[in-house]
């Protein structure tokens, strides 16, 4: 087509787009320490002043702190490295909560802090490393002995050496969400803050607020961002954003919207929480890598919603536990993880709209009758993956509409397998489905059992094989339709209908139907071979053109011919001369196929 050579030009950057994506959007993991950055991920890292950097990540157990020098800089085995924790955020950040904003003296310096922390934490390389547990508790500060929580920790002197330890999450109280800041510090006074910087003795800025439920959270990546830990058994507040949401018992009915924290959850172990009408903003305001939300059923709980709820995961989203249906319109921005096996069902009505910079991970949804595949990434191309990877069960869609903007590539993957919808496929305006994008040129066919519904661009395949199959109506109000010499077969039981704004022009049309009709409601053309294996083309008061290298195929009858039942015409093109049989007759009364010979 016209603008294939930028197609498969563009092909190339994408490619390399969503390598580079996939490389930066990493879970959280455990660490191992050997005084490397490498221990950590690359996305891990906050790079301070001062010639420090700091890694932060967590699993269920521990949370993994890291400062390493740069830039050929070293530790004094005198140097701290200290983290302040508050366990229990609050919306009044440093106002309310059961810590303090007063930190710790060490080194001479008392830091003022930006929250109410509860813990503190120290590491130095100081005689093969030592660390420290603070904890503030009845107004004043506690410090244990040296190394006396017995941490796993690697520090070193030596050039752009590192100061790394491991810390259960037991030991910090087991909190639901945190906030939290670093920084460095020798005899003389703090250095390397982070975030933010120091004002005298104090800090300005705090990572989070965040919780620690999910996969998927890099810590560095939300930073003064008020929150509320934890909602037990309780209706969420309005446009409250919380680290946890918890319904263990009894029925809770959502009443108001509300937002889940970067590394939160709504976790439903027990009794119902219903969240049906609701709009839930999971991983933060905006969209963004490291700000991922979990979804969690287990043991007797249940999670209710409705086709009117919307869940928007603005980071990567989980969701784990026991199997879940959901009549919800799911918005995902970034890497999404349903359970295995397709243990979700996006059920009728319930939609999953995949935006800019979204992919299905691995676990491709059941998709119910009635749920729509919607691809709204505005990218050019999307490459369809494991959203959409089955021609039954799990991965197969049942309607899937392709909208702002985006080019669908068909044919990603797998342009050697064919591919199926269960219900309508539909093209929005300025959008495209492609069976033949770049080199992914289809070599079966796709198979739509409902209707095809076009306002975009239509593309059908280079290679044989790379055709449609369609058992609904074709309607076609703008767009182009390419049918590059391959087919559509007109399969479907029952009346199927042809309607397209300004007419359609064909290469190849099979009718090979079962029983009912094929309809024109518009002028059409074919420009190669219509082949008649079974069922009636109605003309009605539209016309059939044939070019001149257009053949008929096929044995016609009285079941199986092209009927004039109004003012529609058969016309047939020549370019020399030469003989053609019209497969014509009529259907008034008894059917009577009355075909006409011109030569």
């Amino acid at each position: 087509m016209k603008n294939l050579y930028l197609k498969k030009l563009c092909i190339s950057f994408i490619s390399i787009f969503i390598l580079s994506f996939a490389t930066i959007a990493q879970s959280n993991h455990t660490v191992s320490f050997s005084g490397a950055t490498g221990d950590f991920n690359a996305a891990e890292k906050y790079s301070a002043s001062n010639n420090v950097d700091y890694y932060i990540t967590y699993d269920a157990t521990y949370v993994y702190f890291g400062a390493f020098r740069t830039d050929s800089n070293t530790w004094g085995s005198g140097d701290h490295f200290t983290i302040y924790i508050d366990k229990d955020p609050t919306t009044n950040v440093t106002s309310s909560g059961s810590g303090t904003t007063i930190g710790v003296n060490w080194d001479n310096n008392t830091p003022t802090l930006p929250i109410r922390a509860d813990y503190r934490i120290a590491i130095r390389a100081n005689s093969s490393g030592e660390s420290f547990l603070s904890t503030y508790s009845g107004g004043s500060w506690t410090t244990g002995g040296t190394n006396g929580q017995g941490w796993t920790k690697n520090t070193s002197t030596s050039t752009n050496g590192g100061l790394e330890v491991r810390v259960p999450w037991s030991d910090l109280g087991n909190p639901d969400a945190i906030y939290f800041t670093m920084y460095s510090s020798y005899n003389g006074g703090f250095f390397a803050p982070a975030p933010g910087s120091f004002s005298g003795t104090t800090l300005s800025s705090y990572f989070g607020g965040i919780g620690i439920s999910s996969n998927d959270c890099i810590p560095i990546n939300t930073t003064n961002t008020p929150i509320t830990a934890l909602m037990s058994n309780g209706v969420p507040t309005a446009g409250a954003l919380y680290g946890k949401v918890v319904v263990t018992t009894g029925t809770v009915t959502a009443t108001n919207n509300f937002n889940i924290a970067p590394g939160g959850s709504i976790q439903v172990s027990g009794g119902t929480f219903d969240i049906s009408g609701r709009s839930i903003q999971l991983g933060g305001s905006s969209a963004g890598t490291g700000k991922g939300t979990t979804i969690n059923t287990s043991g007797s709980g249940t999670l209710s919603s409705s086709s009117a709820t919307t869940l928007n995961f603005m980071g990567e989203g989980n969701i784990t536990g026991n199997n879940l249906s959901t009549a919800a319109q799911i918005n995902i921005n970034r890497k999404f993880t349903p359970l295995a096996s397709g243990g979700l069902t996006i059920s009728n009505a319930g939609v999953l709209q995949i935006n800019a910079s979204a992919y299905v991970n691995t676990n491709a949804p059941t998709y119910a009758s009635g749920s729509l595949l919607k691809y709204n990434s505005g990218t050019s191309p999307y490459s369809r993956a494991a959203e959409w990877n089955a021609i039954s069960g799990a991965g197969y869609p049942y309607n899937v509409q392709v909208s702002n903007a985006t080019s669908l590539d068909v044919g990603s993957n797998t342009a050697s397998t064919a591919q199926q919808i269960a219900g309508n496929l539909t093209v929005d305006a300025g959008s495209g489905f492609y069976m033949d994008y770049g080199s992914n040129d289809m070599s079966q066919a796709v198979t739509v059992l409902g209707d095809i519904n076009l306002a975009g661009n239509l593309s059908l395949s280079d290679n044989t094989g790379g055709d449609i199959k369609l058992s609904g109506n074709w309607t076609r109000t703008s767009g182009t339709f390419a049918p590059k010499s391959r087919a559509i077969f007109f399969n479907g039981s029952g009346n199927q209908t042809i309607n397209s704004t300004g007419g359609e022009t064909f290469d190849y049309v099979i009718l090979d139907k079962p029983s009912g009709n094929l309809i024109a409601g518009s002028n059409i053309a074919i420009n190669q071979t219509f082949t008649l294996t079974s069922g009636l083309f109605l003309l009605g008061n539209y016309n059939l053109t044939l070019g001149s290298a257009s053949t008929i195929s096929g044995s016609p009858s009285a079941s199986n011919m092209i009927v004039t039942n109004g003012t529609g015409q058969m016309i047939k093109t020549f370019s020399s001369t030469g003989s053609f049989t019209f497969p014509i007759g009529d259907t008034t009364g008894t059917a009577e196929y009355s075909p006409v010979t011109l030569n």
